[in-house]
């Protein structure tokens, strides 16, 4: 082979190109194959059914064979990479291919390919942990594991986890979307999910805290190195913003008693006037200079610790974390009489079915108000 061609195929052979151009002698010259050379996947390789006729060919002859090389990998490359790197091959070639790659990088790839939001691609990767917790004794999660007896296996996993059911069901979800794409595109032949594969929703999922509770709370001094924790929880109670707004949250965000803040979940913008509780709270925290209004909130789970002892302090017997906050916000201004469609522009939400969850405090007061009725005697 003479040399610009040989420099023709080396020069295809970039680190950053996925798709190598290997060659083979042959009686009459030289065979042109492709490699695959992708991180978590075994090296494949496909012919290109093209020859270089001879061993130092016409120059020209050869540029035309490498430019057609060139071209068929291109090709391959597009459907690589507009596939999510399943489809390109031979059907034999594709599903031994499919069935041999790591369910856990292709999951990965699946969705920090498809999602731009950062809380959509961090529950994403919180499933992604928990099949990796779960599947500690193995070293890796292929697309041929997932069978039916893994998918109740993996459910199991989850239900012995300290996490709220909402939780447990969001995981659930992110790691059913990812096999259905599969199912969806012939990945994988028969669909593995159980149907009643999700868990109920528990008390703790729609816990608030009522009136009462909330002022007896809102009293309650903070325990130890938990001020901070604390009055970003009472605010929480009177705006409805989840624990990653307050800890972004700043005094420019707020312009009197007006505030305006982006949702870091939605990503939708809410705008509204606070209640002067919660001005007294901004006021308050002003004069330690920062200029976060929480500065050293700490993380979600440490919050939610601290909550747990101040609750306790106060004498409430429920389960207590950040995201009560946000319902006691949401059901309290239903039962002062807010109508849910503005409860929903308040709380920031996409759709009113989301905001339609907060309804059961509605409904269990409906309900004993009508039960007062029933002492009362006719003649």
């Amino acid at each position: 082979m003479d040399k610009r061609t040989d420099a023709k195929i080396h020069a295809q052979n970039a680190p950053e190109n996925t798709f190598k151009l290997r060659f083979r002698e042959i009686a009459s010259g030289y065979s042109l194959n492709y490699e695959v050379c992708r991180k978590g996947l075994d090296r494949r390789r496909g012919t290109l059914s093209l020859t270089i006729k001879g061993t130092a060919g016409a120059i020209s002859n050869d540029s035309k064979i490498i430019m057609q090389a060139k071209k068929k990998l291109n090709d391959l490359e597009r459907q690589f990479k507009a596939e999510k790197n399943l489809t390109f091959m031979d059907e034999d070639d594709k599903n031994n291919i499919v069935q041999e790659a790591s369910f856990m990088f292709l999951f990965k790839e699946y969705y920090t390919a498809k999602y731009k939001k950062k809380n959509t691609k961090k529950n994403f990767s919180n499933a992604l942990s928990h099949l990796i917790k779960f599947n500690a004794g193995k070293p890796n999660i292929l697309i041929k594991d997932i069978t039916k007896p893994f998918c109740f296996k993996f459910k199991n996993y989850l239900d012995r986890q300290d996490l709220l059911n909402s939780s447990k069901n969001s995981y659930l979800q992110k790691f059913k979307e990812f096999v259905g794409f599969l199912v969806e595109n012939n990945h994988i032949v028969e669909n593995p999910i159980p149907r009643k594969f999700s868990f109920k929703n528990n008390i703790t999922d729609r816990q608030y805290l009522e009136e009462e509770e909330f002022m007896s709370l809102a009293k309650t001094p903070p325990p130890n190195n938990s001020f901070v924790v604390c009055k970003a929880f009472i605010f929480g109670c009177l705006s409805g913003f989840r624990w990653e707004d307050l800890k972004d949250l700043e005094f420019s965000d707020i312009h009197g008693d007006e505030i305006k803040i982006k949702q870091g979940k939605t990503e939708e913008f809410v705008e509204f006037t606070l209640p002067p509780q919660a001005i007294k709270i901004v006021v308050e925290m002003k004069k330690y200079g920062n200029s976060h209004i929480f500065e050293g909130i700490g993380s979600n789970s440490t919050g939610n610790i601290k909550i747990k002892q101040w609750v306790r302090n106060a004498g409430i017997e429920k389960v207590i974390t950040w995201h009560v906050a946000r319902h006691t916000f949401a059901c309290l201004l239903l039962l002062k009489g807010v109508d849910i469609y503005h409860v929903s522009k308040l709380l920031g939400h996409t759709s009113i079915k989301s905001t339609m969850k907060y309804l059961h405090v509605l409904k269990k007061h409906k309900t004993m108000a009508t039960e007062a009725l029933a002492g009362i005697g006719l003649d």
